[in-house]
């Protein structure tokens, strides 16, 4: 079994220079002991940081196949775009159109996030039963979250 050390430390870099994983007391001691010898050094910091884990690898895919999977859907019942919006020409769904014009509206009304890496992992959960309860009732199109 790997000691804490080595499960728990994570730092990286980005373009904006250090990207710190702070799960437990020794990392976060690490941080602050970083953080002390950086305001030493430089005498001026600017931070930013996130709370609670964001969406999973597997969620991104299962919200890109889950689209897909509700365009063809929405598709194959002659659910249109032009059923969703305003009366004009009839335009087929595509997995960017759903996440678009579906997923991201409902994920804003939900959550205040903008971009769909942002909501955390329970999120997810509650904005796909949302938008299949939504669907499902309406246009009589349910489909299950995919699991891989």
């Amino acid at each position: 079994m790997q000691n804490e050390t080595t499960q728990s430390i994570s730092r990286s870099w980005n373009e904006d220079g250090q990207y710190w994983k702070i799960n437990s007391d020794q990392t976060l001691e690490f941080f602050l002991q970083r953080v002390r010898e950086m305001y030493k050094e430089h005498r001026y910091l600017e931070m930013q940081w996130k709370v609670g884990k964001a969406r999973s690898h597997n969620q991104n895919n299962s919200l890109h196949l889950w689209c897909h999977m509700l365009a063809e859907a929405l598709n194959d019942s002659g659910q249109d775009m032009m059923h969703f919006f305003d009366e004009g020409v009839e335009v087929p769904w595509k997995k960017m159109t759903v996440k678009e014009n579906i997923w991201v509206p409902v994920q804003k009304a939900l959550t205040k996030k903008e971009s769909t890496t942002t909501p955390h992992r329970v999120e997810y959960v509650e904005i796909y039963e949302v938008l299949n309860r939504h669907l499902s009732t309406k246009y009589g199109v349910s489909i299950p979250w995919p699991s891989k």
